[in-house]
């Protein structure tokens, strides 16, 4: 433990470390007695280390010391006496620090070997190299092979030379790439490079090299043309191109061998075109078409053979166009199974696409099979099938399956074998196409649709012998064609009739008769129109009285209660409520103080017992039972009365409705043909 006074003073120390005043402190000579102090003193300042006396530096004084890890321990070690220089001690001072070249002498010789193999020290560190042993250099370039460099000329044995080329590929692992090849080169003596064990040892480190170097490609941390040319073997070559096809520019003449253009075209096929055609073989050309068809353009003529052109419509398709890869293929081989197997081997193509399959076949190698197969990948190859190859079933056949496949087809197939239902199923799908309909399998259905469609583009198209009444009704009826469309003879008053009620326009485009008809009814339901009026005045009372006769039937028990309420020379009204517009009756009797005339209205019949009962007495079941029919007599001519008189205002307003109607058709009429005589 520190006493008062050593503490005191370390504090002392510690302001003039950081003022930078070390050199003026004056340190008494008895405080170093304390090897606590010492230690505090150095943790505080390494630098003090010079301040304590040689004989009290003790091991633990030097391992405080390695231990403050200041960046100029290396200086430092030199104040530790020789005998407290252990391994550790020297290791933590000249690890990761700038270490000047003066540091080097203090660290003992013993552990130098040692720190030079581990990289701790380096031959540049030393001034007097020329006395260094073989060990030394051996470690040095052990660790790094370019501190071959600082070793003397005369000093460069085959063993270190050995050493510094091994320590290069298997620590470094950079020999490979060429670069610390060429700089190690030059640091080698002539008789080393020349020499025989030199040699050896070279030859069977590429060896070894070989297995690190394929490893380092296949986790694609070196390429092809970081190689260098001394160490290329073709195990290492195939693993490059594998990788990377188009290293296979940087492998040298002597070791494309044909496994390597196989990988090198197995991974890119197009890569066949840098291959010689001398160098071709039948395994690379067919390894490259396998992959990509495309590569046939690249083979050798006399290697066009049937089973390499075979092998072409095997491997992968790339969209790669049929026509084009029939062009590569030599006339002489191609047969009608190869035909056969191009096709089956081409891509299903997309509605619009212009890539023909049977266009580059010659017609007498067409048949049905072929054609077929053709026609599923390409409907619109219907066209380029000839009639003539097969009978006329399967040549139907074929223009189903066209059809059914691409609607578009239609276009492509001949008009015999354009059924009407297929005519009719074309404009369902694509009225565009009834343009393309023979006019003799136009049917009703294929007619609408199209008009439907487009009616000024389909009119002019449809054959006059298709035109007939119904089809006429139907265009009125479900588009919105005009009158003027249609054929005049087509024009019945009937159709005129529906045509003027959904357009008013056709009022122009209406027949001569159709107008004449229009007049004709119109006086008709004049002179109607006044019969019904008399016809309805004479029957009007009839249904106005059975009317009030069915009210008071249903209301008799009502008026039998009234009568039984009322008091002898009382006033005692009774309101009948009607409500004639929704035909229903209500009636509801009543004790009624005000006048009379104020309950006078359309809905209201009312009846007065002073007046109504005409005097009789009401004594007996006889007067109640004469009473009750005078009563009812005054209610049926009163209600009856209110009957009529709505009923004929409704019947009114009904007949004045219909007579402006009449009137503005006439007036349509006339306009109609008043333009019609203009035009003509």
């Amino acid at each position: 433990m520190l006493n008062e006074r050593e503490e005191a003073f370390l504090a002392k120390v510690k302001q003039a470390y950081s003022e930078h005043a070390l050199k003026e402190l004056d340190v008494p000579g008895d405080l170093f007695d304390s090897e606590e102090f010492n230690k505090a003193l150095i943790h505080i300042a390494p630098a003090c280390i010079r301040l304590i006396p040689s004989e009290k530096r003790t091991m633990e004084v030097a391992k405080e010391l390695a231990g403050t890890k200041d960046k100029n321990l290396p200086l430092w070690l030199s104040e530790i006496p020789e005998d407290c220089r252990t391994y550790n001690i020297c290791k933590a001072c000249i690890e990761n620090k700038t270490f000047p070249e003066e540091a080097v002498e203090s660290i003992p010789e013993k552990y130098q070997t040692a720190f030079l193999e581990e990289g701790l020290l380096r031959l540049k560190h030393f001034k007097n190299r020329e006395d260094l042993t073989e060990e030394h250099y051996k470690a040095a370039v052990k660790a790094d092979w370019w501190q071959i460099q600082f070793i003397p000329e005369g000093k460069r044995s085959v063993e270190v030379c050995e050493e510094a080329l091994h320590s290069a590929v298997f620590k470094e692992k950079t020999m490979h790439t060429g670069v610390s090849f060429d700089n190690l080169r030059k640091y080698l003596p002539s008789e080393v490079k020349e020499s025989k064990a030199f040699k050896k040892f070279e030859s069977d480190l590429i060896k070894q090299n070989e297995a690190l170097l394929i490893e380092d490609i296949h986790h694609m941390h070196v390429r092809l043309y970081q190689v260098k040319t001394e160490f290329m073997t073709e195990n290492v070559c195939v693993s490059g191109v594998v990788m990377h096809p188009e290293d296979l520019r940087y492998v040298p003449n002597e070791l494309k061998t044909e496994l390597v253009y196989t990988k090198a075209v197995e991974n890119d096929p197009m890569l066949l075109k840098t291959v010689p055609k001398e160098r071709q073989t039948q395994g690379i050309c067919c390894q490259a078409v396998k992959g990509n068809a495309l590569a046939m353009q690249f083979v050798a003529e006399n290697l066009k053979t049937s089973e390499l052109c075979e092998e072409m419509f095997k491997g992968e398709k790339n969209q790669c166009n049929v026509r084009e890869l029939m062009a590569m293929i030599p006339d002489a081989v191609k047969t009608r199974e190869l035909y056969g197997k191009a096709v089956e081997w081409a891509d299903e193509q997309k509605r619009g696409a212009n890539d023909s399959l049977l266009a580059c076949i010659p017609k007498e190698m067409i048949d049905y099979p072929l054609a077929k197969n053709a026609v599923i990948k390409r409907p619109a190859d219907i066209a380029c099938v000839p009639e003539e190859n097969m009978p006329e079933k399967e040549f139907q056949h074929l223009c189903d399956i066209a059809f059914e496949r691409d609607v578009s087809s239609f276009s492509h197939i001949p008009e015999k074998y354009r059924s009407e239902e297929m005519c009719d199923e074309a404009v369902q799908k694509d009225p565009e196409l009834f343009a393309l309909v023979p006019k003799e399998k136009q049917t009703e259905y294929s007619i609408m649709q199209a008009v439907k469609w487009n009616s000024l583009a389909t009119l002019p198209l449809i054959a006059e012998d298709r035109w007939t009444q119904k089809l006429c009704d139907r265009m009125v009826e479900e588009t919105n064609i005009l009158l003027d469309r249609i054929p005049e003879k087509f024009r019945t008053n009937e159709l005129c009739g529906k045509a003027v009620e959904k357009d008013a326009r056709n009022y122009r485009h209406v027949t001569a008769d159709y107008v004449k008809s229009i007049q004709a009814e119109t006086k008709q339901n004049a002179e109607n129109i006044e019969t019904g009026r008399k016809d309805k005045a004479e029957e009007k009372d009839n249904v106005c009285a059975r009317k009030a006769d069915a009210i008071l039937e249903r209301n008799s028990d009502v008026l039998e209660k009234w009568i039984d309420m009322k008091q002898e020379g009382d006033s005692l009204q009774y309101a009948l409520f009607c409500n004639i517009k929704n035909k229903t009756i209500e009636t509801q009797y009543m004790m009624i103080e005000m006048p009379f005339d104020d309950l006078q209205s359309d809905t209201v019949v009312c009846l007065d017992y002073s007046k109504d009962r005409n005097g009789t007495e009401n004594n007996g079941e006889k007067s109640r039972t004469t009473l009750l029919s005078e009563f009812k007599e005054a209610a049926k001519e009163k209600i009856a009365d209110k009957i009529e008189k709505y009923e004929e205002k409704q019947m009114l307003l009904k007949l004045e409705k219909k007579k402006n109607k009449e009137i503005r058709m006439q007036n349509e009429v006339k306009k109609s043909a008043d333009d019609m005589a203009f035009i003509r």
